[in-house]
C-alpha cells in the first residue's frame, strides 16, 4: 500500500496493495467488480449482475504507465475467447461514478460497498470498438503535435532530435491536464445490439480535480511506483501468452468471444 498526497496536503490517493481490478462487460453494458460467467443470464436473474455495476458513466483521472519496454496497448490472450487480440489497459484514478437507473444517471450511495471507489488507484481493459473510440479520442492531439514538431523543427530539434520523441513526451501533457470521461452508449447497428465505451475530456473544475491530476501526473512519471503498483496481472499473464502462442486457460471469465486468432479488432467490433 502506498498513499500519495499532494503539495497542498488536501488530496490523496490510495495505491492499494492490490490493485483494484474491475471488468468492462459489453454485454452489459456496465464496469463491474466481479468475475462473472461468459453468459449473464443468471447473474440478471438474481439481480448480481445489477448489485455489482460500480459505474457506467465515470469522470477519471487517467495514468500513463513510465514502465521500461511498456506499451498500454498490446496482444493479449485472455481465456478461450481472445488469442493475440489488441487491448488497451487503462489505470486511472476515479473522480465520480454514476449508474443508470431510469433512464438517469445517479450515484450510488457512499454506504455502498459496490460504489466506484474515488481517489482509489483501478485498472481495466479495452478491446474492439471502445478501444477505438479512445484511440478516435486521443488521435488528433497526436496529429497536432506531429504538426507542431514539423513547423517548429529547427526550434525544437535540440531538446527533441526526433518527431516520435517529440510527440510521445507532449501527449502525456494530456493525461496531466484533463479529466476523462467514459460513459457507455447502446447501438442496434453493425452484426447486432451491443453497448461500447465513447470518450471524452474537460478541463478540471475545482481544486480538488487539480490536485488529482496533479497526484496522477506524480504516479505516471515515477517508474518505480509504476513498476510495481501499475502492473495488472490478468494483462500480463495474458501478453505472455499472446507472445508465446501459447494455449490460454480461461483468465478472465467475463469477458465475451472475440474476433479470430491473432485478427485485429474492426471498428464495428463491440
Amino acid at each position: 500500500m502506498k498513499i500519495i498526497t499532494s503539495e497542498t496536503g488536501k488530496t490523496s490517493v490510495l495505491l492499494p496493495t492490490q490493485l483494484t481490478q474491475l471488468y468492462t462487460r459489453l454485454d452489459g453494458g456496465a464496469i463491474v467488480n466481479k468475475q462473472f460467467d461468459a453468459d449473464l443470464g443468471e447473474a440478471y436473474r438474481s439481480g448480481e449482475f445489477d448489485k455489482h455495476i460500480v459505474a457506467t458513466k465515470a469522470d477519471l483521472v487517467l495514468i500513463n504507465p513510465s514502465r521500461p519496454n511498456y506499451s498500454p496497448v498490446r496482444p493479449l490472450t485472455l481465456g478461450d475467447f481472445y488469442k493475440g487480440e489488441l487491448f488497451r489497459e487503462i489505470f486511472a484514478i476515479p473522480v465520480s461514478g454514476w449508474i443508470l437507473k431510469d433512464k438517469q444517471f445517479v450515484e450510488k450511495p457512499r454506504r455502498d460497498p459496490n460504489r466506484l471507489e474515488e481517489n482509489v488507484l483501478c485498472t481495466f481493459l479495452l478491446r474492439g470498438r471502445s478501444l477505438d473510440e479512445y484511440a478516435k479520442m486521443v488521435t488528433p492531439f497526436e496529429v497536432s503535435l506531429f504538426q507542431e514538431y514539423i513547423a517548429r523543427v529547427k526550434e525544437l530539434k535540440a531538446d527533441y532530435p526526433s518527431i516520435e520523441s517529440y510527440v510521445a513526451a507532449k501527449a502525456n501533457t494530456i493525461y496531466s491536464e484533463k479529466i476523462f470521461t467514459f460513459e457507455f452508449t447502446y447501438t442496434t447497428k453493425g452484426v447486432k445490439a451491443h453497448w461500447y465505451l465513447t470518450w471524452s475530456y474537460r478541463d478540471p473544475i475545482n481544486d480538488t480535480e487539480k490536485e488529482l491530476l496533479e497526484i496522477g501526473h506524480s504516479i505516471s512519471t515515477d517508474p518505480e511506483i509504476c513498476s510495481y503498483y501499475l502492473v495488472n496481472p490478468v494483462a500480463e499473464k495474458g501478453y505472455l501468452k499472446a507472445i508465446s502462442n501459447e494455449a490460454a486457460t480461461p483468465s478472465v471469465p467475463g469477458l465475451r468471444p472475440g474476433l479470430a486468432a491473432n485478427s485485429l479488432p474492426a471498428t464495428t467490433t463491440k
